[in-house]
C-alpha cells in the first residue's frame, strides 16, 4: 500500500550511506512505476480482449481507455484515500453522525413536533448515521480493495513481467552504482520488487539518522540502529550531546532550525523530522501512530 511504501522510502532517506540522494530517487522511481505501468497494461489488455477477440475493433478504444483510468483511480483510492479514511474511522463516523443529527432535528422542527420528540429524533438520527458511517466505510474499503485487486489481475499479464524487469534493473543499479549500500552481513539495504521497495534490511547496524536534514551537520551527528530510534531518552540524549558539540564548534544554532529536530512524536515516541509540522522517523504525522512496514532485520 502507498502508506507503507511512503514510510519505507522515508526510512531510506534516513540511511547514512554515500550516494544517498541517488538511492532515494531510485526508490521513488520504483514506487511510482507500478502506478503508471498497471493502468497502461490494463488498457492494452482490454483493447486486445474487447477489440481483437471481441471483434469491436477501434470501437474498443474508449472502453480500454476507461478501464485504464479506472485502474489508476481505484489504485489511488485504495492506497491513499481509503487508507486515510480507515485511519480516521472515528472522525468519519462522527461526521456522519453530526449530519444525521442536523437533518433529524431540522425535519422534526419543520414538522413542528414537541421538544422531547425533536430530541429523540436527533439522538436516533445521530446513532443511525454514526453506525452507517462505520459500516459504510468498511464496505466501501472492501469494495475498493476487491476492485483494485481485480484490475491488478487484469493488468498482470503485461504488468508483472515489465515490473519484474524493472525491479531487476533497480537491484542491479543499486549493486553496481552504490556498493556501500549493504549491511554488515552483505545484504543490500534496499530490496526491490514489482511493487517498488519490498524491504529495508538493516541487520541491527547503526546506519540511521533521526533526520535527513542532519546529514549536512557532519560526522558529529550520531547514527542509530533502527530499534534505538524507539528509545526516546537515548535519542534525545545522544542528539543533545551532538548538538552541543556542533554548537560549540559553530556548526549549528541550538535555538535555530536544528532545534526542532528534538521534537518527539508523543504517539510513537520517535523524533520528528521537520518539527511538529513534519513527520517522525517512521513517516507518522505528529500525534499519529500508523503501522509501518517494509523493514526486515533477519
Amino acid at each position: 500500500m502507498a502508506n507503507i511504501q511512503a514510510q519505507t522510502i522515508n526510512l531510506i532517506s534516513l540511511v547514512d550511506r554515500p550516494g544517498h540522494e541517488e538511492v532515494v530517487e531510485l526508490a521513488k522511481h520504483a514506487y511510482r512505476l507500478p502506478k503508471i505501468v498497471r493502468p497502461l497494461a490494463a488498457m492494452a489488455i482490454t483493447a486486445f480482449l474487447v477489440g481483437v477477440l471481441g471483434g469491436l475493433g477501434a470501437r474498443a478504444l474508449p472502453i480500454a481507455f476507461a478501464v485504464g483510468i479506472a485502474t489508476a483511480l481505484v489504485g489511488f483510492l485504495d492506497d491513499t484515500v481509503m487508507l486515510a479514511a480507515e485511519r480516521n474511522r472515528a472522525g468519519v463516523a462522527l461526521s456522519f453522525g453530526g449530519i444525521g443529527l442536523f437533518v433529524g432535528v431540522a425535519c422534526a422542527f419543520v414538522a413542528q413536533k414537541e421538544l422531547w420528540l425533536v430530541a429523540a429524533v436527533g439522538v436516533a438520527s445521530f446513532c443511525g448515521a454514526w453506525v452507517f458511517g462505520h459500516l459504510g466505510l468498511a464496505l466501501a474499503t472492501l469494495a475498493v480493495t476487491l476492485l483494485n485487486n481485480v484490475l491488478k489481475v487484469l493488468a498482470s499479464p503485461l504488468a508483472v513481467p515489465i515490473l519484474a524487469i524493472a525491479a531487476a534493473r533497480n537491484r542491479s543499479a543499486l549493486q553496481r552504482g552504490h556498493p556501500t549500500w549493504v549491511t554488515s552481513r552483505g545484504r543490500p539495504i534496499v530490496e526491490f520488487d514489482r511493487d517498488g521497495v519490498k524491504y529495508i534490511h538493516h541487520d541491527g547496524d547503526a546506519m540511521f539518522l533521526p533526520s535527513s536534514r542532519l546529514r549536512a551537520a557532519g560526522t558529529a551527528v550520531p547514527r542509530f540502529k533502527l530499534t534505538e530510534l524507539y528509545n526516546t531518552s537515548l535519542v534525545n540524549a545522544r542528539m543533545g550531546e551532538a548538538f552541543q558539540d556542533l554548537e560549540a564548534g559553530g556548526a549549528v544554532d541550538l535555538h535555530g532550525d536544528m532545534a526542532e529536530q528534538l521534537v518527539v512524536n508523543p504517539a510513537t515516541m520517535l523524533p520528528m523530522i521537520g518539527g511538529m509540522g513534519g513527520v517522525d522517523s517512521m513517516g507518522n504525522q505528529f500525534g499519529f501512530d500508523n503501522q509501518h512496514g517494509g523493514v526486515h532485520e533477519s
